[in-house]
Order: structure tokens, then C-alpha cells, then sequence
């Protein structure tokens, strides 16, 4: 490690004194090898010569290349490259790349980029990007991409985005997409225009669908809903997300004397809008339902609601339709016979598994008043 780091420091030096000496000629040479610059055919007139090949043991300085070049640690270009970069360590290009560069760890590229770049922890554009990035880590980019990038762990523009973003942990887009962003995590943009998938999603407005467990839409929908059904005759929840799929979460109670039943939920769901002021929506939900203090045992509900929500005024609607249930319990349970199985209202379905497990439909509504 500290071979390595004196050698990168060399390279550096070399880097430094090389390019005070450059001047506004360009000399192309076929052909170059160098231990490390300037140690090399090219000696202290590296920075002022394009090759078209070029080998460097260690590490090399030049003005261009056009073709190819290879290093054990680091290629330092100061203009372009038009071809393909390959490095143990880092590629390092103060300007354009049209081509390739493959390394170990970094690829950097001062200017515009056009095609692929790989590297072993990350890629870095500080201009626009038209083709892919690929990394272990990381990818950057300032001015915008046309085109993929890929990492486990975030994949980063400060401009917009035409195309992919692929990552495990985060994609993050300052300003708009048109395309796709996939995530594991997270994912913000400032406008979409395609799809957004991750567990949080997060945009300033929204021309296609977010689809995740939480979903924020600055400019989308927001809202507070107050309910009852014909099991919980008090229920509270929040809608968030956009028209196309929005989260759901919700609360409920029934009161009925000692031990109040209450469910806490958890849904998804998507909205149509027919006419004027007038919605259709469609939504699925999970609710744990508990007996008095919170139950540990199985007690799930699961509610596929269909109705239609109409605006009375701006920031006020009406929302109401029928809702198809099916609860679970655990026939097992010391509680199941005295409180669970009395739960449901009444049933259409009511059967018991092998396992124990009983299950009952019916058929219920919902009626709702939403704000903002």
C-alpha cells in the first residue's frame, strides 16, 4: 500500500509538471510504451503527443488517444480519447470520451462522454453521457445521461435523465426522467415521465406511476380520509402517491365496551377519472385486527374495495363502495372460540384448514370523506 501510494504520488507530480510544459501543437505517434511518464518513448513531450497505441507499465501522461491504450495503474489523458481505455487503478481523461474505459476502480472524464464506461467502485462524468455506466459502487454524472447506469449502490445526475437507472440502494435524478428508475430503496427525481420503482419513491410531480411501499408526489396526491364500514365504524387513513398507484395507510376502530375492536393497514390502489369531478378506484389492502391490547397471534384481514369518489369541492370528496373481505384467525388459539371467531359480522364463506386456520368472507362497503 505504500509502494502504491508513492506511486500514485509520482504520477501526480508528473502529471503536474508535464502540463506546464504543453503547448497548443499536437504531435500523433503510432506507438508508445511507458514505465512511468516520462519515463517512456515519448520522455517529458508526453503531454503534447496523441497516440494511437499506447502501453504503460505503470502509469502514462498524454495529450490524446486514438486507438488504444493499456496501464498497470493509471492512463492520464489531457485532451480526448477517441477508442479504448483499459487500467489496473483509473482512467483519467481531462476532456471528451468517445470509446470505452474499463478499470479497476475509477473512470473520469472531464467532458462529454459517448459509450461505455466499467469500472471496479465508480464512474465519474463531469459532462453529458450518450451510452452506459457501470459500476461496483458508484456512478456520476453532471450534465445529463441518454442512455443506463448501474450500481449496488447509487447511480447520481445533477441534469436529466433519458433512460435507465438500475441500483440496489438509491437513484438520484436532480432534474427530470424520462424512463425508468429502479431501486431496491429509493428513488427521487424532480419530474417523471416513465416509471419509478423502489420501496420509497419521491418526485416533484408525476407523468407515469410510482410503485412502491411509500410514494411522494409533491404535486400528486395527497390525502387525509376519514371512513366507516360495517366492521370498524371509525377509521382514519392516509392516501399518498399519485392517481395511477397511491399507498394507503389506515386505522380503525369499533367500539364495544372493555375491549375495543381496532385494526392498524396497510394498501395500495388506483384511480381513473370518468368525468369531471368523478373517479373510479380500485384498492387492496391488509389490516391486523386486534381485541383490546394488541394481538400477536393471526388475525388478518385483507379488503379489495371498488368504488367511485366524487370532488364536492375543491379539496373536499365523497368516496363510497362495496368491499369484498376475507379475515383469518387461528382456531388454535386459546381466544379464538370467546372473541376472533365473532370479529366478522357475518359470513358468506366460513372454513377451517387442516392447519387450523379459518377463514371467512363477506361481503361489506365503505362510505368516506377525503380532504385536500
Amino acid at each position: 500500500m505504500k509502494n502504491l501510494t508513492k506511486t500514485i504520488s509520482l504520477l501526480m507530480l508528473s502529471i503536474g509538471l508535464l502540463k506546464a510544459q504543453k503547448d497548443s501543437s499536437e504531435i500523433i505517434r503510432p506507438f508508445q510504451i511507458t514505465f512511468i511518464t516520462p519515463m517512456g518513448t515519448n520522455g517529458i513531450q508526453a503531454p503534447k503527443i496523441t497516440n494511437r497505441v499506447s502501453l504503460n507499465v505503470l502509469a502514462g501522461v498524454s495529450r490524446g488517444v486514438l486507438g488504444f491504450e493499456a496501464a498497470g495503474l493509471a492512463n492520464v489523458t489531457l485532451k480526448s480519447v477517441k477508442g479504448v481505455q483499459m487500467a489496473g487503478l483509473a482512467n483519467i481523461v481531462l476532456d471528451s470520451v468517445h470509446g470505452a474505459q474499463f478499470s479497476s476502480y475509477v473512470n473520469y472524464s472531464g467532458g462529454n462522454f459517448k459509450g461505455v464506461s466499467a469500472a471496479g467502485l465508480c464512474n465519474v462524468n463531469l459532462g453529458t453521457m450518450h451510452g452506459a455506466q457501470f459500476a461496483a459502487v458508484a456512478n456520476f454524472n453532471r450534465k445529463g445521461i441518454t442512455g443506463i447506469q448501474v450500481a449496488p449502490y447509487a447511480n447520481i445526475t445533477l441534469g436529466n435523465l433519458k433512460g435507465t437507472q438500475i441500483a440496489v440502494f438509491s437513484n438520484v435524478v436532480k432534474k427530470n426522467v424520462e424512463g425508468t428508475q429502479i431501486s431496491v430503496f429509493a428513488n427521487y427525481a424532480k419530474k417523471v415521465k416513465g416509471v419509478q420503482l423502489g420501496i420509497v419513491n419521491i418526485a416533484d410531480s408525476m407523468d407515469g406511476v410510482s410503485i412502491g411501499f411509500f410514494n411522494i408526489v409533491k404535486k400528486g396526491l395527497h390525502q387525509a380520509e376519514i371512513s366507516a364500514d360495517e366492521m370498524f365504524y371509525a377509521n382514519v387513513a392516509y392516501r399518498t402517491g399519485s392517481r395511477a398507484f397511491y399507498n394507503i395507510i389506515s386505522a380503525g376502530i369499533k367500539p364495544s365496551g372493555k375491549d375495543n375492536v381496532w385494526q392498524f393497514g396497510y394498501g395500495v390502489g388506483t384511480s381513473v377519472k370518468l368525468k369531471e369531478k368523478l373517479y373510479s378506484e380500485l384498492s387492496l389492502s391488509a389490516h391486523h385486527v386486534n381485541n383490546g391490547s394488541f394481538y400477536f397471534g393471526t388475525s388478518e384481514l385483507v379488503r379489495l374495495y371498488v368504488g367511485v369518489e366524487y370532488k364536492l369541492a375543491k379539496k373536499i370528496a365523497l368516496a363510497a363502495g362495496p368491499c369484498l373481505n376475507l379475515y383469518m384467525s387461528d382456531t388454535y388459539d386459546s381466544d379464538y372460540t370467546k372473541t376472533f371467531s365473532k370479529i366478522p359480522p357475518y359470513n358468506m364463506i366460513n372454513e377451517t384448514n387442516t392447519y387450523g386456520f379459518n377463514y371467512k368472507a363477506w361481503l361489506g362497503g365503505k362510505v368516506a370523506l377525503r380532504f385536500l
